[in-house]
């Protein structure tokens, strides 16, 4: 697995919610932050009403270790996708993206990451250690897909508890 063939992860579940309600916990962009162990919380930068082109901050973390991150918004479609994507546009370290398709009266939230070309402490890594460019990458990826898993749960938790 190379990083410059943008590698990514998805991982999916169905809610017992409609689109509309799934979309209520799926665009509060701190919602994860209860979920996940590296994400720790973020905050709106633009104005409302949020859309293509608005940004936050994240906060995220590992142990005593924390970074902050600028994110921009590249799809917002209501109750149907958000994307956003970590720091530069043009070179982004990640893309991130929620899909809410509904499956009869229930709602399938696909949550998907792809790894970015732009200089991160995973490229950071493999760039210390080319030779095992396959092992770092896949460890990464495994590490979000444990915490993607956990937030597809929980926010479909918050949506069929709050239904």
């Amino acid at each position: 697995m190379n990083i410059t063939e943008y590698p990514s992860v998805a991982v999916s579940t169905v809610a017992a919610v409609s689109p509309e309600q799934l979309w209520q916990v799926v665009s509060d962009i701190d919602a994860p932050a209860a979920f996940s162990a590296e994400f720790r919380g973020a905050s709106w930068l633009s104005d409302e009403p949020h859309g293509v082109g608005s940004t936050f901050e994240g906060i995220n973390g590992r142990g005593e270790d924390s970074w902050s991150t600028i994110c921009t918004v590249t799809a917002y479609v209501p109750s149907v996708i958000f994307t956003y994507i970590v720091d530069r546009v043009d070179e982004p370290l990640a893309i991130w993206s929620y899909t809410l398709n509904p499956e009869g009266d229930k709602t399938r939230l696909t949550f998907t990451a792809t790894v970015g070309l732009g200089e991160s402490g995973l490229s950071s890594a493999v760039a210390r250690d080319p030779e095992n460019e396959a092992t770092i990458v896949a460890n990464r990826l495994a590490t979000w897909q444990r915490n993607m898993t956990a937030t597809v749960q929980g926010l479909k938790s918050l949506a069929e508890a709050a239904n």
